[in-house]
């Protein structure tokens, strides 16, 4: 059976606690860090660990890990800021309020992440 892409009315901090507990990488311009718990989304901010605090809506990716790796059929080309307004081909997994989660294959390696939509610049369904 197929799989499609979901669309929902989740925010970005909505979609993130659903990930607490698991491990998550982030980057940033000029920043990525290393693989670490998700211990607390609140309001404005996700900690990874005991002190690294960030910004979600600042941030350019949010990388998941500990979770299916499932593709579904809708593959997209998306065009994000922090890539200098490249376009990657990814598997679209879900839409949020704020937010697309895609999966992307480079070589052998699938990685799942989360981009925020202010880091967006279009999404184009392949055929």
């Amino acid at each position: 059976m197929a799989r499609s892409a979901t669309i929902t009315r989740m925010t970005l901090l909505e979609r993130l606690a659903l990930h607490v507990g698991r491990r998550v990488s982030v980057s940033a311009d000029g920043f990525s860090s290393e693989e670490n718990r998700l211990t607390q989304v609140d309001r404005r901010f996700m900690r990874l660990g005991p002190q690294a605090s960030f910004v979600p809506y600042t941030l350019n990716e949010i990388t998941l890990y500990d979770i299916p790796l499932k593709q579904p059929d809708t593959q997209v080309s998306v065009r994000v800021t922090y890539r200098n307004g490249a376009a990657f081909t990814a598997h679209l997994v879900q839409v949020g309020l704020d937010y697309v989660e895609v999966i992307e294959e480079i070589g052998n390696t699938k990685q799942r992440f989360i981009v925020p939509l202010n880091k967006v610049i279009s999404i184009e369904k392949i055929n």
